[in-house]
């Protein structure tokens, strides 16, 4: 954290990966209400099979 280049940090595994625009919505929060201090989201699995694909909170 100490060689953050930006204001906020995320956390990535190497076999992960963000769809674009991803954080949009915490931006806007950030930006509203400046008295929050750390964010989660939720998690999708997409599997072979779009409908045994699922999400379910971090």
């Amino acid at each position: 954290m100490e060689n953050a280049s930006s204001d906020y940090l995320a956390f990535l595994d190497a076999d992960n990966y963000f769809l674009p625009d991803r954080f949009r919505a915490e931006r806007e929060l950030f930006r509203t209400k400046p008295n929050i201090d750390g964010v989660y989201g939720m998690i999708g699995q997409i599997k072979a099979n779009p409908f045994q694909s699922c999400f379910r909170p971090f």
